[in-house]
């Protein structure tokens, strides 16, 4: 199709029975914050469940399946490890979906600067970095753990969203959705 002009400024409309004339409307768009890249494809098809970082309470029964062989307790919860890692300047999204879960087990869903003990107790887990857990009401941070309990936030069939931005080494964000 040809090209067409710019569009003719808006006219704001007299209001109904008001005696004011139309005048021109600029609209300006340099405000909006430009939109943030698309995650590393690469590096998301790349991750993998990693049964060398894998705790005796969970198996990876394939490269993207973890199944949960018996309920954690507050003095051991199962941890795996995403290979390989996530690397400094990467924007990563991962994608979870639960299919089923023993008994009221809680889920900690998370990152962490570096690896940690793949047994940890439920406190530990939420000091050592950002994490949701299924009975809390936010998401823990790195050395603040959220201390408000909930109702579940995800159950059986919930897919969770893992969203994990490395581009600044200054300000790491993580998202969960």
């Amino acid at each position: 199709s040809p090209s067409q002009g710019p569009a003719p400024p808006l006219q704001q409309l007299p209001r109904h029975g008001s005696r004011e004339a139309s005048a021109p409307a600029t609209a300006h768009t340099s405000g909006f914050p430009s939109l943030p890249p698309p995650p590393d494809k690469a590096a998301t098809r790349n991750l993998q469940f990693d049964p060398c970082g894998c705790s005796a309470l969970l198996e990876v029964s394939a490269p993207n399946c973890l199944r949960c062989l018996t309920n954690a307790t507050r003095t051991s919860q199962g941890v795996c490890f995403l290979d390989p890692p996530i690397e400094q300047g990467q924007l990563v999204e991962v994608r979870f979906r639960f299919d089923n879960k023993p008994g009221r087990m809680r889920y900690f869903l998370g990152v962490a600067r570096k690896r940690f003990a793949s047994d940890a107790c439920d406190a530990d887990l939420r000091r050592v970095g950002w994490s949701i857990e299924n009975l809390y009401a936010s998401p823990h941070s790195e050395g603040l753990a959220c201390t408000s309990k909930a109702a579940p936030i995800f159950h059986t069939g919930s897919i969770v969203t893992l969203a994990v931005d490395l581009r600044d080494s200054q300000k790491p964000e993580v998202r969960f959705s």
